[in-house]
């Protein structure tokens, strides 16, 4: 995320103007979203008061999907940044905090937040539900501007283990985390990007421009903070690995990682999406290091990247890159090139960036700001779609209401369908109200929390309430969910590959944690068939390598896969 001064945020926005919406009539699409916040007792308001112009203050929250309590159904985990930089310690423990929601399995949830032991109010940025401990229940990593926090699942309740574990050595400004067994001795390990040290002590004496405090806004007027890979010792313990696995990133500003198997050898490589300085991919050894490959691999890429979304959007069995940037930056969408036939590089990761023939630049404008995205197959036909959500950095400048309540500049969200090659359609028309609204988007996660086969959102809107889409795309195309359990791996199955044998065509993907912007999406993945009959269920195990094969998988519904002792 960058930023600009005033005066300059003000022409750029009346540049802007005009060239928000290119002059299309999209055909309404195959994809429908309803907002089903009010029905769904998901009440949710993130920060709440007036901004004091100051950065990290704009970098929104996120959410978290994950069964809490051992029924089967997704419960949602929203985050807050509670409430101004520069209030005391005091005003913000008054003040409304994260919060959790049992879902109910009728298309509602109840706030047990405080039964749950979950109550805290901090300026915090972002979540992960997992199975840190391999117990069978998630615990939850929460991290923001002080750093991280973890709270071990006893059974549907929890409890602050932070101090003690490890976690608690990391004292920076902490994003977009990143869970999985780089290592595969079989339990997760911790990644946190962190992104800039702010004075937030002199921001409180900041020189008068124009009749209000100076807006400190801008990422590049202050130093980088290092990242930092914590390595799961067992029993929720955790050791700083960051330096002896060569993973640091001190120059990156980073908001956002990901750990994914980007070239099928089964140890997960490191995405890390960057602000203001190159975007970096670590490429794991196998020893407990890694190397940085970003300039050979075509990942070095300098424009601001917020969310990161992984899928294999052409269908050839290689997870590929979709990243959202800032104002004036086009969205990247990263083929990988790795294993393709004619490479003039084979066995190297190699990626391109397709977003302009794909489709993608065509539903996007200037003036966009991207957050939380998905690849998603969204209308059950077996191929990966695109959402992304959106939201400037830059104030309404135009108004006299900036000098005593300044407001952020709401933008719409993007949704595209995938023609089963990795051409793009905008299909926001006819996909609901929803997407013709503008708002400030910040987190998102993704989950089919109602169990109907169709993957639905959840957006953290800064300032503003959480929204809940659940998807409600017509058709009956075919479906399935799977739901992994690890006994050597991971309990969670992290890092598993799950491909689905359709005869003609395999369904490839990977169990992700930690993704989008500050969110973790539901670890059951969802798989959409189309009119076909699945063949096959394979299952690659990330500790042992071995596929376990599941014949003729049924449909419909959710299928539990245990992987042999």
């Amino acid at each position: 995320m960058k930023s600009a001064s005033p005066i300059a945020c003000l022409l750029l926005v009346l540049a802007s103007c005009g060239d928000d919406e290119p002059e299309v009539t999209p055909t309404p699409g195959p994809i429908v979203f309803d907002d089903v916040t009010a029905a769904s007792g998901v009440e949710f308001a993130h920060f709440n008061a007036i901004r004091n112009s100051v950065l990290p203050e704009d970098m929104g929250s996120g959410a978290a999907w994950g069964d809490v309590d051992g029924d089967g159904l997704e419960d949602l985990y929203l985050v807050n940044y509670a409430g101004p930089l520069l209030a005391s310690f005091e005003e913000l423990q008054g003040r409304p905090g994260n919060a959790l929601f049992r879902n109910q399995g009728d298309g509602t949830f109840e706030n047990i937040t405080e039964a749950a032991g979950l109550s805290r109010s901090a300026r915090d940025a972002a979540a992960l539900l997992a199975d840190l401990d391999n117990d069978g229940d998630p615990d939850l990593v929460v991290t923001g501007l002080d750093g991280c926090a973890l709270f071990r699942n006893d059974g549907g309740t929890f409890t602050d283990v932070t101090k003690g574990s490890g976690v608690d050595g990391i004292k920076g400004m902490a994003l977009g985390p990143a869970l999985g067994d780089y290592d595969l001795d079989g339990d997760l390990d911790l990644y946190v990007p962190c992104y800039v040290t702010f004075p937030t002590e002199k921001a409180r004496d900041r020189r008068m421009v124009g009749g209000r405090p100076e807006p400190w806004t801008t990422p590049a007027s202050y130093p980088a903070q290092p990242n930092a890979l914590l390595r799961n010792e067992g029993g929720l313990k955790f050791s700083d690995q960051t330096a002896p696995a060569g993973v640091v990133n001190g120059q990156g500003r980073s908001m956002q990682a990901v750990f994914v198997d980007l070239d099928g050898d089964r140890y997960p490589d490191l995405f890390v999406g960057n602000d203001q300085s190159a975007d970096i991919l670590f490429h794991n050894q196998g020893d407990g290091t890694f190397t940085d490959v970003s300039m050979q691999s075509r990942l070095w890429d300098p424009r601001a990247s917020m969310g990161v979304a992984v899928g294999d959007i052409d269908g050839d069995g290689d997870v590929d890159l979709h990243l959202t940037h800032f104002v004036q930056e086009p969205p990247a969408l990263m083929r990988n090139d790795s294993r393709r036939p004619g490479s003039d590089r084979p066995g190297r990761l190699l990626f391109q960036d397709v977003a302009d023939e794909s489709g993608l630049l065509r539903a996007w404008y200037r003036s966009l700001v991207g957050w939380a995205t998905a690849l998603q197959d969204l209308d059950n036909d077996g191929d990966i779609d695109i959402i992304a959500f959106h939201g400037s950095t830059i104030e309404d400048e135009l108004t006299q209401e900036v000098f005593t309540d300044p407001k952020l500049l709401p933008q719409r969200p993007m949704l595209l369908t995938n023609d089963g090659t990795g051409k793009f359609t905008d299909v926001r028309a006819g996909a609901g109200p929803f997407f013709e609204e503008q708002i400030v988007a910040r987190g998102g996660a993704f989950a089919d929390f109602d169990q109907d086969g169709r993957v639905d959102a959840v957006v953290n809107v800064h300032n503003g309430r959480a929204r809940l889409l659940r998807n409600v795309s017509p058709g009956d195309a075919s479906w399935m969910r799977v739901r992994l359990v690890g006994q050597q791996s991971n309990r969670d199955g992290v890092g598993a590959v799950v491909e689905v044998d359709l005869g003609d065509r395999v369904l490839h993907r990977q169990v992700i944690c930690g993704s989008s912007y500050l969110a973790g999406d539901s670890l059951t993945l969802s798989f959409g068939l189309g009119d076909a009959t699945p063949k096959r269920l394979l299952v690659t195990w990330p500790v042992s390598g071995k596929t376990q094969v599941v014949s003729q998988p049924p449909t419909g519904k959710t299928i539990t896969v245990t992987e042999p002792r």
